[in-house]
């Protein structure tokens, strides 16, 4: 499926560029610059009209609705809550990916086109909830709601981990208005594509009913969460310069992306007399997730060799929020936000 994915994708990128690139006529930018190396000009004199990018990012993921434990309440009888308790999730952590563009500058009327590819993973975001009075909470349903069928209580120990794999590819056709010296728009429209992997899995240490009495035991609940997806996406860059290399940026983009999702569920229980399988579902549908991304910081840039190249260098913050992307299987029809922020340091070079 993903194979066939990237293919599809790959091919109306190519067909969007083309069709592109026969609208313009076939003259040289540069010449069309009076001023090749002006304060709020990307342009570089004798240059081949292309700009390279290249970010490093430190993120931190965030998936919502992750409860796999809660502490705090009194589960087993002949017991009182002692201490305040909490909500469990995974503890997600700081993790460092990329991004790489590539850009072309169209001979008419200060058009450009870009792609970009992001590449981030978030991996072994673990997190235990221990109580020796078995005062732990289950954060969702396990097993079957028939209690003669498969349960579990009198939890002393519940474990948590998941990882993440996330992939961006960005289209855009762009121009940039020169507002004033020092202020500069560039609304654009393209596409987005992504492609992602999820998996999360819990285990409880506790007394397991299967068919009858319990005794000493585990539940495992692994789920697996993969999506796929294109959509439209538009937006608005924004600068404002200080001086001739020192500035400030805003970037924003909306996007409405066609999901795929690929999700499993299987909760296994086990004790001292018997191991089943109580829960094995699987949910392959799709529907329309709203993707919102902002990004500000401070510029820097150069035109070295007399105005050959051209070299910026960024430093930001930024944050994106996938709205109700999280669709795991429970007994609630329930979706819950994606997010991440954190540093974005990237370089461009126009040459």
């Amino acid at each position: 499926m993903k194979t066939q994915f990237l293919l599809t994708t790959a091919t109306l990128f190519a067909c969007l560029t083309g069709h592109t690139q026969d609208l313009m006529p076939d003259q040289n930018r540069s010449a069309q610059s009076q001023d090749a190396v002006a304060p709020n000009s990307t342009n570089v004199q004798n240059g081949m009209d292309m700009f390279f990018t290249a970010d490093f990012i430190w993120w931190k993921f965030t998936q919502e609705g992750l409860t796999y434990a809660l502490t705090g309440i009194r589960a087993n009888k002949n017991t009182t809550v002692s201490t305040q308790g909490s909500e469990h999730t995974p503890n997600f952590s700081w993790e460092p990916g990329f991004k790489v563009g590539l850009g072309f500058k169209l001979p008419h009327d200060h058009w450009d086109i870009y792609f970009q590819y992001s590449w981030i993973q978030s991996l072994d975001n673990k997190s235990i909830a221990e109580r020796a009075d078995a005062n732990i909470q289950e954060g969702y349903s396990l097993g079957a709601l028939n209690f003669d069928s498969a349960t579990i209580e009198q939890i002393t120990k519940a474990t948590s981990k998941w990882d993440a794999h996330f992939n961006v590819l960005n289209f855009e056709l762009g121009r940039t208005f020169t507002v004033s010296d020092s202020f500069l728009l560039r609304p654009f429209g393209g596409l987005k594509a992504t492609w992602q992997d999820q998996k999360w899995d819990n285990t409880y240490i506790g007394k397991v009913h299967i068919d009858g009495g319990p005794s000493a035991g585990t539940v495992t609940s692994n789920h697996d969460h993969d999506t796929w997806g294109m959509g439209i996406r538009t937006g608005l860059n924004g600068q404002w310069l200080f001086n001739r290399h020192f500035g400030l940026f805003a970037n924003t983009a909306l996007s409405a992306m066609w999901t795929d999702y690929d999700v499993d569920r299987k909760d296994v229980f086990e004790n001292s007399t018997a191991t089943v399988k109580a829960i094995h579902i699987k949910r392959d549908d799709y529907s329309v997730r709203g993707v919102v991304e902002l990004l500000l910081g401070m510029k820097a840039q150069w035109w070295p060799s007399n105005g050959r190249y051209r070299i910026a260098l960024h430093l930001a913050y930024e944050q994106q929020v996938w709205v109700n992307y999280g669709s795991y299987i429970f007994f609630s029809d329930t979706n819950n936000d994606l997010s991440m922020h954190g540093l974005n340091a990237s370089m461009r070079i126009d040459f």
